[in-house]
Protein backbone atom coordinates (compact mmCIF):
# COMPACT_ATOMS: atom_id res chain seq x y z
CA UNK A 1 0.00 0.00 0.00
CA UNK A 2 2.87 2.36 0.84
CA UNK A 3 4.45 1.80 -2.60
CA UNK A 4 1.11 2.55 -4.28
CA UNK A 5 0.85 5.85 -2.40
CA UNK A 6 4.42 6.81 -3.38
CA UNK A 7 3.67 5.95 -7.03
CA UNK A 8 0.47 8.02 -6.96
CA UNK A 9 2.29 11.04 -5.53
CA UNK A 10 5.12 10.73 -8.05
CA UNK A 11 2.70 10.56 -10.98
CA UNK A 12 0.58 13.46 -9.72
CA UNK A 13 3.69 15.66 -9.35
CA UNK A 14 4.71 14.78 -12.92
CA UNK A 15 1.62 16.55 -14.28
CA UNK A 16 2.63 19.55 -16.44
CA UNK A 17 -0.21 21.59 -14.95
CA UNK A 18 1.26 21.29 -11.45
CA UNK A 19 2.40 24.72 -10.09
CA UNK A 20 5.87 23.39 -9.17
CA UNK A 21 6.56 22.76 -12.85
CA UNK A 22 5.13 25.99 -14.24
CA UNK A 23 8.61 27.19 -15.29
CA UNK A 24 9.71 23.94 -16.98
CA UNK A 25 10.12 24.37 -20.73
CA UNK A 26 8.84 20.94 -21.78
CA UNK A 27 7.05 19.34 -18.82
CA UNK A 28 6.77 15.56 -18.96
CA UNK A 29 3.85 13.28 -18.19
CA UNK A 30 4.59 9.66 -17.28
CA UNK A 31 1.88 7.04 -16.88
CA UNK A 32 1.33 3.31 -16.61
CA UNK A 33 -1.88 1.41 -17.30
CA UNK A 34 -2.99 -2.18 -16.95
CA UNK A 35 -5.91 -4.10 -18.37
CA UNK A 36 -7.52 -7.50 -18.29
CA UNK A 37 -10.42 -8.94 -20.20
CA UNK A 38 -12.06 -11.98 -21.68
CA UNK A 39 -12.63 -13.59 -25.06
CA UNK A 40 -16.17 -14.13 -26.30
CA UNK A 41 -16.67 -17.59 -27.80
CA UNK A 42 -18.80 -16.67 -30.80
CA UNK A 43 -18.10 -20.02 -32.48
CA UNK A 44 -17.76 -23.60 -31.16
CA UNK A 45 -14.09 -23.88 -32.05
CA UNK A 46 -13.32 -20.83 -29.85
CA UNK A 47 -14.71 -22.29 -26.61
CA UNK A 48 -11.28 -23.52 -25.46
CA UNK A 49 -9.62 -20.19 -26.27
CA UNK A 50 -12.39 -18.31 -24.45
CA UNK A 51 -11.40 -19.95 -21.14
CA UNK A 52 -8.32 -17.70 -20.89
CA UNK A 53 -8.03 -14.27 -19.25
CA UNK A 54 -5.90 -11.95 -21.43
CA UNK A 55 -4.01 -9.17 -19.68
CA UNK A 56 -1.81 -6.30 -20.75
CA UNK A 57 -0.20 -3.06 -19.86
CA UNK A 58 1.33 0.07 -21.26
CA UNK A 59 3.87 2.69 -20.31
CA UNK A 60 3.75 6.18 -21.75
CA UNK A 61 5.92 9.27 -21.75
CA UNK A 62 4.62 12.59 -23.08
CA UNK A 63 6.25 15.98 -23.48
CA UNK A 64 4.10 19.12 -23.37
CA UNK A 65 4.80 21.49 -26.25
CA UNK A 66 3.90 24.93 -24.89
CA UNK A 67 6.12 27.34 -26.81
CA UNK A 68 4.85 30.13 -29.05
CA UNK A 69 6.36 28.35 -32.06
CA UNK A 70 4.37 25.20 -31.29
CA UNK A 71 1.22 27.30 -30.84
CA UNK A 72 1.71 28.84 -34.26
CA UNK A 73 2.02 25.39 -35.87
CA UNK A 74 -1.40 24.06 -34.83
CA UNK A 75 -3.11 26.88 -32.88
CA UNK A 76 -2.99 24.73 -29.75
CA UNK A 77 -0.65 23.48 -27.07
CA UNK A 78 -0.13 19.75 -27.27
CA UNK A 79 1.67 16.67 -26.05
CA UNK A 80 4.02 14.56 -28.15
CA UNK A 81 4.51 11.11 -26.73
CA UNK A 82 5.58 7.50 -26.95
CA UNK A 83 3.64 4.44 -25.78
CA UNK A 84 4.95 0.93 -25.16
CA UNK A 85 2.17 -1.68 -25.06
CA UNK A 86 2.34 -5.38 -24.13
CA UNK A 87 -0.60 -7.80 -24.22
CA UNK A 88 -0.45 -11.45 -23.20
CA UNK A 89 -3.45 -13.39 -24.47
CA UNK A 90 -2.74 -16.12 -21.91
CA UNK A 91 -2.65 -18.85 -24.54
CA UNK A 92 0.82 -18.69 -26.15
CA UNK A 93 0.40 -21.71 -28.44
CA UNK A 94 -2.73 -20.36 -30.12
CA UNK A 95 -2.86 -16.60 -29.59
CA UNK A 96 0.67 -15.58 -28.61
CA UNK A 97 1.36 -12.08 -27.29
CA UNK A 98 1.60 -8.57 -28.73
CA UNK A 99 4.20 -5.86 -28.25
CA UNK A 100 4.01 -2.44 -29.86
CA UNK A 101 5.63 0.98 -29.72
CA UNK A 102 3.60 3.95 -30.93
CA UNK A 103 3.99 7.71 -31.16
CA UNK A 104 1.12 10.13 -30.65
CA UNK A 105 -0.02 13.74 -30.80
CA UNK A 106 -2.56 14.92 -28.20
CA UNK A 107 -3.89 18.49 -28.36
CA UNK A 108 -4.69 20.22 -25.06
CA UNK A 109 -8.21 21.46 -25.75
CA UNK A 110 -8.70 23.32 -22.49
CA UNK A 111 -6.76 24.00 -19.33
CA UNK A 112 -8.00 25.24 -15.99
CA UNK A 113 -6.42 28.57 -15.01
CA UNK A 114 -3.60 28.59 -12.48
CA UNK A 115 -4.61 29.91 -9.04
CA UNK A 116 -3.55 33.48 -8.28
CA UNK A 117 -0.14 33.69 -6.67
CA UNK A 118 1.18 30.44 -8.19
Amino acid sequence: MKQLLVLFLALSLSSPLHPLQAQVRHPKRISAEGSTGFIIAHARDLVEVAQTRPFGGSLSLDWAQTSLRQWERCQCHHYLGLRLHYHNFNNPEVLGAALSLTADFEPILWQSPMPAGS
